[in-house]
Order: C-alpha cells, then structure tokens, then sequence
C-alpha cells in the first residue's frame, strides 16, 4: 500500500482587528517611545524562537520608569515577532515584556493615533 507524503504547512501570524489605543494601553504593562540601541537574537541552530531589544525610553505612558527597557519578540513575523530595526524610534506595547505585530507597537513616525489619544503620561 502507497502512502501519502504530506508537506508541512506553514503558520502565519493571524491577528484580530486592531484594538483602540486607550484599551491597548490599559491592556499592556508597558507603554513607552524609544530607540533601539542593541538587538540580541538567538544563535543559528537554536531554538529559541525570541529576540530581545534593548531601547532608550525617552517617554514612560505605563510601566516602571528605566532610561534602557528590553522587550522580547518573536523571531520571525511567522510567529507574529516584530522586526525592530537598530536605530530607529519606536512606540512599544508590551506585556509582561513582550510584545509582537499583533500589538498596536509601531514605529513612531507612525503612531498618529496614539499619540493624538491623549495617552501620555511623562
């Protein structure tokens, strides 16, 4: 008897819609606008499926104040991690210090909604 040989199918990230900026910010523990300054990913063969950025904040909206915060995201868009790029300025949303495409995280040149919400706390 035959068998079938069947591929792996391969997962995507699959987000609900978007969430409101002030429910997004009452859901995470963290909420703030910084820069990447170092990106740590796991080595080649591991299998560690998260990355960790290191950003400095320069406005806290929720969580402990700190001038350097690391978040943790997936390593791929596949598992829903956001590719943070060195250098650039972002605003983070982040649960229990991770965060992925499915949060309203940004970059901030892009965040007009957000930042126009009145959510800030400095």
């Amino acid at each position: 008897m035959a068998g079938w040989l069947v591929a792996p199918t391969a997962l995507a990230c699959s987000c609900a819609p978007p969430i409101a900026p002030a429910q997004a910010l009452a859901e995470a523990t963290q909420v703030f606008v910084g820069t990447v300054v170092a990106v740590s990913r796991p080595p080649e063969g591991s299998s560690a499926f998260t990355n960790s950025y290191r950003f400095s904040a320069t406005e806290i909206w929720k969580g402990e104040a700190a001038p350097v915060i690391s978040v943790a995201s997936g390593n791929s868009s596949a598992s829903c991690g956001y590719g943070f790029v060195e250098g650039e300025t972002y605003l983070v949303y982040a649960t229990l210090g991770f965060t992925g495409l499915c949060d309203r995280t940004r970059r901030l040149s892009a965040a007009t909604a957000d930042l126009a919400g009145g959510n800030r706390r400095l």
